[in-house]
């Protein structure tokens, strides 16, 4: 596992970061920005994918004074952005590279940067999957914290000065000679408001690539990057080879094979528990509740139950549920395209289910799955069963063979 080093700029602002060696005689490095995960930066994308990459690999941790910045700011003051550019040229140097050597990655705000860092500095490629370009207006809307982190007092001028920053570098930037590769759909609701401004300046470069996704698993923002992750390392390890990828016409548009609904709804569950943990008088679950064939598109289309089935009694506890666009690529059976957006059972708003009224015992657990025209109870099942090794407060989560239990 990479440790973290900190770079202290010139202006004294410390920058994060991790740096994969690169391997044999490869001489290019992948500068890599992260996107939002948490409340708090401490994110680094990408890293498993890229664990086999033979450049240089450098991920910069948006984490200035415990919060994300965009790469940029806090209270307006640049000095973010400074540091960072600092640290890119030495480290160039200390690789004993050149900007043509350069490559700047990220996505969604990690794109951000990627474009941003990409006109400003003379770097030969850019890569950048859905990121936003009026920075201003989606951290305020979005990420307020991030926000007044950024701006200070967030108000309508700081707002426009920072939407305008990516934008504004796309039209100074003089140097056309470079190879941009930007991955988005239409299916992203940030789309119209992000991403078609920027075509119009970003068209300018020599080697502007537009690759645009319709596939049938890409919905929603978050599922463009995880569902092209081999076009980006292919484009990563073209770039590290010294072959830089030229697509048909600057523009890519990726349909993938067309996919029907089953013929028929088999209504076969598929129960995997996912996390359990006990703490004081609370219950925590979260796992993946389905029945296969049949579309998990909205709330309305599913209920869940816990059940508690001891020798004496029966306790039936409500589950709440969450939208988990990623289940539908990952229960894919490699045929059929089934939607399990709401496949994914929760307590409710997270916050654990109060398990003080139930009397002492054994319990066997199980979930009851009801859906408008079909219901089951099924054993909760789990894939891992390292989970089941915490004891709290005399309860515990066990199992039995193929059967879950709870004590009391």
């Amino acid at each position: 596992m990479l440790s973290e080093q900190t770079y202290v700029a010139s202006n004294g602002m410390p920058v994060i970061y991790k740096h994969q060696k690169s391997k044999f005689d490869f001489k290019h490095v992948i500068f890599v920005f992260s996107g939002f995960l948490n409340a708090k930066p401490g994110n680094y994308d990408f890293a498993k994918a890229l664990e086999y990459c033979p450049a240089d690999v450098i991920w910069i941790s948006d984490d200035f004074k415990d919060m994300y910045t965009y790469y940029l700011c806090i209270n307006m003051d640049f000095s973010v952005e400074s540091a960072v550019k600092e640290f890119i040229h030495n480290k160039i140097q200390e690789l004993n590279l050149s900007y043509e050597n350069v490559t700047v990655t990220g996505f969604s705000k990690g794109g951000s940067a990627a474009l941003y860092y990409g006109a400003k500095l003379p770097v030969a490629n850019v890569v950048a999957t859905v990121p936003q370009t009026k920075v201003g207006s989606y951290a305020e809307k979005n990420w307020k914290h991030v926000g007044e982190h950024m701006m200070g007092r967030i108000t309508p001028a700081k707002v426009a000065y920072l939407d305008k920053l990516i934008i504004k570098a796309l039209l100074e930037d003089e140097n056309r000679d470079k190879n941009i590769y930007l991955l988005t759909s239409e299916s992203d609701m940030q789309y119209t408001g992000e991403i078609l401004p920027v075509l119009g300046p970003l068209r300018k470069y020599s080697n502007f690539n537009l690759m645009k996704t319709y596939s049938a698993f890409v919905r929603e923002h978050n599922q463009v990057t995880s569902h092209h992750t081999a076009l980006l390392l292919g484009i990563y390890y073209s770039l590290a080879s010294e072959a830089t990828p030229r697509f048909n016409q600057g523009e890519v548009n990726f349909f993938g094979k067309e996919l029907l609904p089953p013929k028929k709804i088999s209504y076969q569950p598929f129960v995997d528990l996912r996390k359990v943990a006990i703490k004081g008088k609370l219950l925590f679950l979260d796992g993946v509740a389905i029945l296969r064939g049949y579309d998990l598109f909205d709330y309305a289309d599913v209920d869940y139950e816990l059940i508690l089935k001891s020798s004496k009694t029966e306790i039936r506890k409500p589950l709440a549920k969450a939208h988990r666009p990623s289940l539908t690529r990952e229960l894919f059976d490699g045929e059929s395209f089934v939607i399990y957006d709401k496949g994914w059972f929760t307590t409710y708003q997270y916050k654990g289910l109060d398990i003080s009224d139930i009397d002492g015992g054994k319990y066997e657990m199980f979930i009851h799955i009801k859906t408008p025209e079909f219901e089951t109870t099924e054993p909760l099942l789990c894939k891992d069963n390292q989970i089941f090794n915490e004891m709290l407060n005399g309860r515990k989560v066990s199992l039995e063979g193929n059967k879950l239990f709870l004590s009391i």
